[in-house]
């Protein structure tokens, strides 16, 4: 944060408090994926999972431990960005975000790749996890929930 001074101590527990976090994520996350060795649990996560098919398996796994009623996740950004405002007091949903860096594409031998100019080209890659917190459409306040298109049989001829 802008203007925040840390104390190496408040660095070190706030660093703790991440790790440990994180830790119960992948402790709930390999509960969750243990319950799911028989046909009624899969077929909730499958149920549940269609709604969410941009996140990845485990934070589908971990949305659908929290809030299995959720329909719409996004970060307190996102509802904002969208006309929304997470409502005081709601408990957010946390998930595994990724932590990137930036690297240098190479070709299998080892060869930066350049693009059309003739620079190198550059990619991202993940090397961790970090504790994200989510809320669900139904935590928030705004405009009402645009309805789903409904499918609508074809006539005439072929």
């Amino acid at each position: 944060m802008a203007g925040r001074q840390l104390t190496a101590e408040q660095r070190d527990a706030a660093d703790q408090a991440r790790r440990e976090t994180v830790e119960q994520l992948h402790q709930q996350l390999a509960d969750s994926i243990a319950n799911l060795d028989n046909r009624d649990e899969w077929q909730r996560y499958l149920r549940f999972a269609r709604g969410f098919h941009h996140y990845s398996f485990g934070n589908q796994i971990l949305l659908m431990r929290s809030k299995p009623d959720a329909t719409a996740v996004g970060g307190y950004r996102f509802w904002q960005a969208h006309g929304y405002q997470v409502r005081r007091g709601e408990k957010a949903i946390r998930i595994l975000g990724p932590v990137t860096r930036r690297v240098e594409l190479t070709d299998p031998a080892g060869r930066p790749l350049l693009d059309d100019q003739g620079r190198p080209r550059h990619g991202q890659e993940i090397i961790g996890v970090r504790p994200v917190s989510v809320w669900d459409i139904s935590q928030t306040d705004g405009p009402p929930i645009p309805e789903a298109p409904q499918p609508v049989l074809l006539t005439g001829q072929a």
